[in-house]
């Protein structure tokens, strides 16, 4: 499943992802770059720090090599750069993650937690660590509404959702996530509740051509390309009798 931008912010806020222990940083980390980078389930696995390029102005490239979409790897000589902006505070916590990260460990990205922290100073082994990080993450957040399952795939969901919610071009979108068609990008597509309020009402004028806007929302605003058109009591030429054309036979009416 998706996350929306809100359930984002409250899980990033949540003590789970402390960033100042080393379990609550490795599950901030991934989770910064399951909702920034939109990587598949797989793709973290695969993941090594040399993928990660700090730039002079504070910025950071993530180079993805082992995408399904993309699967040219190192040895091909093809890679998508993803440019992370110098205001994310994603940049922040995977700087911290990888400065502490000991010395002579493998290029993998994630590394098991030290249980001997505190006393030694270091924060993890030279041992790799696998799992299905963002199932923590949704057990053990305190969101509401709840997230629900959650899967290392999430992240390229949420991507993908978010972006498109805000209309962002599919082009565009393509560019983060690595798909290589609109079509790949259109499989997460889920209606919002904007546009879910509109269809509605487009529905119940059909259907209900004396009704105005009767859903929640506020404002008039269309996010469907159907064209609707509201109309109010004072704009209606002929009001028909609720019973007009009716037969009724052996009725009761109680009022």
């Amino acid at each position: 499943m998706a996350l929306t931008a809100q359930q984002v912010q409250e899980i990033l806020a949540d003590e789970f992802l402390n960033p100042n222990t080393p379990e609550g940083l490795l599950y901030r980390v991934f989770f910064q770059i399951a909702t920034n980078f939109a990587c598949r389930g797989g793709e973290h696995y695969s993941l090594c720090v040399d993928q990660f390029h700090s730039l002079p102005n504070g910025s950071l490239i993530f180079r993805r090599y082992h995408s399904k979409n993309n699967q040219y790897g190192i040895e091909g000589g093809s890679a998508q750069d993803i440019h992370l902006p110098s205001i994310s505070e994603a940049i922040t916590d995977i700087n911290k993650y990888l400065s502490k990260r000991p010395s002579g460990a493998p290029k993998n990205f994630y590394l098991q937690v030290n249980p001997l922290w505190r006393e030694s100073g270091v924060w993890y082994k030279k041992h790799i660590v696998e799992g299905n990080f963002m199932k923590d993450i949704g057990k053990s957040v305190k969101v509401d509404p709840p997230p629900g399952i959650l899967t290392n795939h999430s992240g390229r969901k949420t991507v993908a959702q978010i972006l498109q919610d805000t209309d962002v071009p599919e082009d565009a979108i393509m560019g983060v996530t690595g798909h290589k068609s609109v079509q790949g990008i259109r499989a997460y597509k889920e209606v919002n509740e904007k546009q879910h309020l509109a269809s509605m009402n487009t529905l119940i004028h059909a259907i209900e051509p004396s009704k105005s806007l009767i859903l929640g929302d506020s404002t008039n605003t269309n996010t469907i390309d159907t064209p609707v058109e509201f109309f109010s009591d004072d704009t209606i030429q002929k009001k028909v009798p609720i019973f007009n054309n009716c037969h009724f036979n052996n009725v009761t009416f109680k009022l």
